[in-house]
């Protein structure tokens, strides 16, 4: 007979072990923040510890970024910019440079061997505002022929930066000094130079002003010295008794001279803020002012000159001389017909004479018909002769 033993038979069914998890997800940032530092133009943001996970489990913080354009500019067809940047533990900021003409956004989470946790959206005003272009185009000359006008390009800036309100084209008769800064009181100076009523020589001044919806394309082109008058208000407050706005005059181009040019663009920065840049300065020569050249081209106009009249001289030399020719013909032949004149009736009355003498000695009995007969081309001295004979007889 077999007994059982419930209680000395079963063994223990069950244990406990000590088991360790895998570093879990990173909790949510509770607080970000971004400010400007404006003396170095940087973006500054700034979070807190997230939650739910100790320093030694976050690998990095990642930050992401949108910077979207305040003013599109009308050549770009890009609207908004997208960026990353990393900070590695336990610093908690970080910096991006502030582009002008921009709106940011910004949102940072904390980074595990498993993953990232979840996003926390920066808060923080980020508008930036306007800036002048970083380049501007010097003026490019089209036209070199020598006149009181010249055809200029005048290229319009990218303004990723920011809009343009004017684009002024400066001349000097004469060099420029490239190390003066163009601000509003220069711009007052070259306005108030160029609207004088004369030409405003060995000084700057404006001669051209392009307001900003004058370029349908990327440029203009421009006639310098056509005499025409221009405004712009570079603060483009459309108002025309406005003290932003600024005139120019293109002032005729003076032959033999040697100018200098350069572009200034303006961009409005708020109501009162107007920032300014320029572009390098050129020189061009109107005309040839070489001595050696300009004596060569005297000399050319001079033997010209000498030529024409010595083909004048010698026309009217010739004229004269066949004149004189023509004359002399007609006195010769004038004198000519005189002494064959004189001579007919010089030989006419010889031969009357001795015909008459011929008659006298002959017999007075001869018939008058004869002599009548015998002298001819005799007119009346025949007749005389005749009836001197009918005395006789």
């Amino acid at each position: 007979m077999i007994t059982a033993c419930p209680t000395d038979c079963i063994a223990e069914l069950s244990d406990n072990a000590n088991a360790t998890t895998g570093i879990g997800l990173p909790g949510k940032i509770v607080t970000a923040t971004v400010s400007q530092n404006y003396q170095t133009n940087y973006w500054e943001v700034s979070w807190t510890w997230p939650e739910s996970i100790s320093k030694e489990d976050v690998g990095m913080f990642q930050v992401n970024y949108q910077a979207t354009f305040v003013h599109k500019p009308p050549s770009s067809d890009i609207t908004t910019i997208h960026g990353e940047g990393s900070v590695n533990p336990p610093k908690l900021t970080y910096n991006l440079k502030a582009e002008p003409n921009r709106i940011y956004n910004f949102d940072v989470s904390a980074v595990s061997c498993a993953g990232s946790g979840p996003k926390t959206f920066v808060t923080g005003e980020c508008i930036t505002g306007s800036e002048a272009p970083e380049y501007v185009k010097e003026p490019n000359l089209l036209d070199e022929t020598p006149g009181s006008t010249k055809d200029m390009e005048i290229i319009l800036p990218n303004e990723i930066n920011g809009p343009i309100s004017c684009v002024f084209v400066v001349v000097k008769n004469g060099p420029i000094d490239t190390n003066e800064i163009f601000d509003i009181v220069k711009l007052r100076e070259v306005s108030t130079a160029a609207l004088k009523d004369e030409t405003p020589n060995g000084e700057e001044y404006l001669a051209v002003a392009i307001r900003r919806s004058e370029f349908s394309e990327e440029s203009v082109t421009v006639k310098f010295g056509d005499e025409t008058v221009s405004d712009c208000d570079v603060a483009e407050t459309d108002k025309k008794n406005n003290i932003n706005y600024y005139g120019a005059k293109n002032w005729p181009l003076q032959m033999g001279n040697i100018y200098s040019t350069y572009v200034v663009t303006t961009s409005p920065n708020g109501e009162e803020m107007v920032l300014f840049q320029q572009s390098f300065v050129i020189e061009f020569e109107n005309g040839n002012s070489n001595p050696g050249t300009d004596m060569a081209w005297i000399a050319g106009v001079v033997v010209g000159i000498i030529v024409l009249a010595t083909l004048v001289v010698g026309a009217i030399f010739y004229t004269k001389r066949r004149h004189q020719s023509e004359n002399r013909e007609s006195s010769t032949r004038s004198k000519s017909t005189s002494r064959d004149h004189n001579d007919l009736h010089e030989t006419t009355g010889y031969q009357t004479a001795g015909n008459h003498n011929i008659s006298s000695v002959k017999n007075k009995d001869t018939d008058q018909q004869h002599i009548y007969s015998t002298i001819p081309g005799v007119g009346n001295e025949n007749v005389v002769l005749q009836n001197q004979d009918t005395d006789d007889a």
